[in-house]
């Protein structure tokens, strides 16, 4: 006997910076990541205490012409477009994306998402050549 299938819908970035904008996750977060739109998990205080350190730190050995982006959205390609905590960008802060090279290094601060992290995200840096990902 034969499994019946369901289709999957796989999603752009455009449609899901759309889905955003609509408001339809709420005030959830959300990655996307091969097309397909994962939930993050929610701040607690102990990442955020862990994500304003690591970004003081960075930010001390950063040049004044480069950025160090908290919490943005890196977009890959057309399916691909996820949020690392931190990523170091050579280029002056508020550069159009459409500008950004290459990060110098993304970093990810964990506590319950190191399979997804060090897994499909991981692959996925690793195939746009991105050099350095620190979880």
């Amino acid at each position: 006997m034969s499994r019946a299938t369901l289709p999957t819908t796989r999603f752009t970035v455009d449609e899901v910076e759309r889905l955003c904008e609509a408001a339809v996750f709420g005030e959830r977060r959300v990655e996307l990541i091969n097309g397909r739109i994962y939930r993050m998990a929610p701040q607690r205080s102990p990442h955020m205490a862990a994500v304003s350190k690591t970004a003081e730190a960075l930010l001390r050995h950063c040049p004044s012409h480069e950025w160090i982006v908290i919490q943005g959205t890196l977009r890959i390609d057309r399916f691909n477009a996820p949020d690392p905590d931190l990523m170091w960008l050579v280029v002056p802060k508020g550069s159009p994306e459409h500008l950004w090279p290459l990060p110098l290094v993304l970093i990810e601060i964990i506590d319950t998402t190191y399979r997804h992290d060090s897994g499909v995200k991981l692959r996925k840096y690793a195939q746009a050549r991105i050099r350095d990902y620190w979880i």
